[in-house]
């Protein structure tokens, strides 16, 4: 269930909220995409990379250490709010959950859903915020999503296989996914990746030598 949620968050609805952004006046500025060009562009290429790191390390960390320095303050007739450490396994007071895996998968979310903002802009815009309030169905759909994890991971336990956090792990999580909009700021400051569409390119024979000038013309000019 955590996987399909997660699917559902970075396939249907996040298409579906960035889908719902309308034209702005900065796309006359921008060049022309020839029919050789890559769909996926070293400006994305540069997004994904970056943010994938950083989710990655993330989660390793977590998975590896998240044993050691978190605790389960969550409420129990037994102990109260004292706050416990976590066994080896990952697991706090509630035994039918894992602690640990669930401020894994909890914070992962927030990843995702603070990274739907940094896709609103692709190239090198500084301000993702720049026309939020304008896109209801965008908002409908981030308020919606959040509405929803914590539901799942404070109230479905059963359904997605979690168990509660305390406000300490939420916070945590919280500023683990929020740390990806600045993370938004510092990687469009990189260089796009275009040696990895043109790498991309060539190991699909899709290099027209004809239409390579050009489309490298076309990446060169959208990097400004």
């Amino acid at each position: 269930i955590q996987m399909l949620w997660v699917n559902l968050i970075m396939d249907t609805l996040g298409a579906l909220a960035l889908a719902t952004e309308g034209p702005t006046p900065d796309l006359l500025d921008r060049a022309p995409y020839g029919r050789h060009e890559s769909l996926v562009n070293g400006h994305m290429w540069r997004n994904i990379l970056f943010q994938s790191v950083y989710q990655l390390a993330i989660q390793v960390f977590l998975l590896i250490k998240g044993a050691d320095f978190l605790t389960d303050c969550t409420w129990d007739r037994k102990t109260g709010h004292a706050c416990v450490p976590l066994k080896p396994n990952g697991q706090g007071k509630n035994l039918g959950g894992n602690y640990r895996d669930t401020v894994i998968y909890n914070a992962f979310v927030w990843c995702q859903i603070f990274n739907e903002i940094n896709a609103r802009k692709i190239y090198n815009e500084k301000n993702v915020f720049k026309g939020f309030l304008t896109n209801g169905i965008f908002i409908t759909i981030i308020v919606a999503s959040c509405v929803v994890q914590v539901l799942s991971v404070q109230y479905w336990s059963e359904v997605f296989k979690t168990t509660p956090l305390d406000m300490e792990d939420w916070s945590f999580c919280f500023c683990v996914g929020a740390f990806s909009l600045f993370l938004g700021v510092m990687q469009r400051f990189l260089p796009p990746a275009n040696w990895l569409v043109d790498w991309i390119d060539r190991a699909q024979g899709r290099e027209d030598p004809v239409a390579a000038p050009q489309a490298s013309a076309v990446r060169r000019g959208n990097e400004l």
